[in-house]
């Protein structure tokens, strides 16, 4: 049992607050080297297939009405319905298929996680009504959350604190690089993270991302657009704000 986590007070929402960054691997000969994904999410192939077994299998035979319906009832994270509609119609094969159902079923569950408020987070199952497996629900919290002793009433209570938070999000910003091969668009995830661009941004830039703006024409307003591209070598931009963190850890 972890006892008092350290919360940041602090409302400084610049990179240099976040707690906790991965290490790319500066040998990487190729961007899908840079952060891999057994190590980065802490689990082993083995529980990997076990944990996305039920769900990728799911994913794989749904119909275009029921990603469509997923999504309109919020079932889903967007993110992962709007992935899906397009491997719907894709004409990849079935193996390539599998392999992205896997990764939508693992982000599915890392979103459900991000998005569960601090009162659902004290519940008993806070994640029962997302038929997570429960040792992939186990694995989540040993990760992601902490249990400690709530003074007032003297009982264990689920949190997550701030470095949590922060070591969620970006290794869901991973997981997204890896499922749109290394250029993921920003407004997806910012409709179910609920983060500003800018702070997108800034988690991007410390992950070592390229960041590509464009400007797009939708019904004759002009919109800009921008995608976090993981391509070698590195964006160092924020390398001094790296320093500065490694210290404080």
């Amino acid at each position: 049992m972890v006892s008092n986590p350290e919360i940041s007070q602090n409302g400084n929402d610049s990179i240099e607050q976040f707690a906790i960054m991965p290490l790319p691997n500066r040998d990487a000969k190729e961007p899908n080297e840079v952060y891999n994904l057994n190590e980065i999410l802490s689990f082993t192939q083995n529980e990997y297939d076990r944990f996305t077994l039920e769900l990728s299998k799911k994913f794989m035979i749904a119909t275009h009405e029921a990603i469509l319906k997923w999504k309109e009832q919020n079932i889903y994270p967007e993110y992962v319905c709007e992935h899906l509609s397009i491997l719907n119609s894709s004409k990849s094969n079935q193996q390539y298929k599998m392999l992205k159902c896997k990764q939508l079923a693992y982000m599915s569950y890392l979103i459900q996680l991000y998005r569960l408020n601090t009162a659902q987070l004290r519940a008993k199952s806070p994640l029962n009504a997302f038929q997570i497996p429960e040792s992939a629900v186990n694995k989540l919290f040993s990760l992601y959350t902490v249990v400690s002793s709530d003074n007032s009433q003297g009982k264990k209570v689920r949190s997550m604190p701030r470095r949590l938070k922060d070591k969620l999000t970006c290794h869901i910003l991973i997981m997204a690089l890896h499922i749109d091969e290394f250029l993921t668009s920003m407004e997806g995830l910012q409709k179910d993270l609920k983060l500003s661009i800018q702070k997108l941004t800034d988690f991007y830039q410390a992950l070592g991302c390229h960041i590509k703006v464009s400007v797009i024409t939708i019904d004759k307003k002009k919109i800009i657009s921008k995608k976090a591209s993981l391509s070698l070598p590195l964006n160092e931009i924020a390398k001094g704000e790296k320093k500065k963190r490694a210290r404080k850890l």
